[in-house]
């Protein structure tokens, strides 16, 4: 296919050998598990990849991203990439950055759910322009408490207080495992994205089950406590060692991080359920800890996890905020 100076008009017409180009990619995307709203791109790099967009004299253009974009084939090529997507999945396509980490803590010893907006996004001064901001804290002008699901009222202000520390504790932990997740040096490895990526899903899943206050749900979030933990610990010997023991022993795996950083800290790690009994309460079997202590529990894995991820070789811009503007294809 040969890229195009002009317009696209109306983005709902997609040229037909650009849909039959289309379709095919999205079956390899879709073999490849790459979620919908991320394949407009995805195919935008395959059809480059394959040569189906090309010079007027049929050499293959340059695909540089910085080039890419400033293309004039690139907006209308994004128009209709973009519009086949949304005519093949409709509201699945649509791209959402806000997704919230899912968190919980107590109040009056009963947990409540919580979920904690991963930046920070404020309007620009321009139309159609936003500054985001990253961070791996709560700054002191939010208020975690805001992020509470029914919290309760309470005018004993010293009881709210606590409440908003502990909040701010569990949301801080989620934000700086968040932010070095997007900040993660892979060097093109797969199995390392993977491993990071799984950490959050498996907090904010082990928080949702948690706070349905059924015995048996509080006895399964063991499992997704332990999968967070491991995907922490052999993220980690993965990216300093280049591999990791193939165990779901936490004791273990702590005692092969700390061969190479003695200052790891594994305090409460021993008081976490043996991994073979963590397996176990996956099935909702045995009697149900008390909230207090999976609430003792959570708060651990969160900070081994956290001392886990925080020992990564990460990028810059751990607290930095970058100024979006509207894509022109939109």
């Amino acid at each position: 296919m040969q890229k195009s100076n002009k317009s696209s008009g109306n983005a709902v017409e997609v040229p037909n050998i650009l849909g039959d180009n289309l379709r095919k990619i999205d079956e390899i995307l879709a073999k490849q598990n790459v979620p919908i709203p991320d394949r407009p791109l995805s195919a935008l790099q395959l059809l480059l990849t394959f040569g189906l967009i090309t010079e007027s004299d049929g050499t293959p253009v340059n695909s540089e991203p910085s080039q890419v974009v400033s293309a004039d084939w690139f907006s209308p090529i994004m128009t209709w990439i973009s519009a086949w997507y949304q005519r093949q999945y409709g509201n699945a396509a649509r791209v959402n950055s806000e997704e919230p980490l899912i968190g919980f803590f107590l109040i009056r010893q009963t947990p409540f759910v919580f979920y904690t907006p991963p930046t920070i996004t404020r309007p620009g001064t321009e139309t159609d322009t936003a500054w985001v901001h990253l961070v791996d804290r709560v700054l002191d002008e939010e208020n975690a408490l805001d992020w509470v699901h029914n919290i309760p009222s309470t005018s004993d202000l010293s009881e709210r207080q606590a409440w908003r520390v502990d909040a701010t504790a569990v949301a801080g932990n989620l934000r700086f495992i968040q932010n070095r997740i997007i900040r993660l040096m892979p060097n093109g490895n797969e199995e390392l994205v993977s491993l990071a990526r799984s950490i959050v899903p498996h907090f904010g899943q082990a928080a949702l089950m948690i706070t349905t206050h059924k015995p048996v749900e509080t006895i399964r979030s063991y499992w997704e406590l332990q999968m967070a933990a491991e995907a922490g610990f052999k993220s980690l010997l993965l990216q300093k060692l280049g591999s990791y023991p193939h165990t779901h022993d936490l004791i273990k795996l702590a005692s092969d991080v700390a061969k190479f950083d003695a200052s790891f800290s594994t305090r409460g790690l021993n008081l976490f359920p043996h991994w073979k009994k963590a397996a176990d309460m996956r099935y909702g079997t045995g009697d149900a800890p008390s909230w207090d202590t999976c609430y003792r529990d959570y708060r651990c894995i969160l900070s081994v996890v956290r001392e886990c991820v925080g020992r990564w070789k990460c990028g810059g811009f751990s607290d930095a905020s970058f100024l979006l503007k509207k894509p022109a294809w939109t």
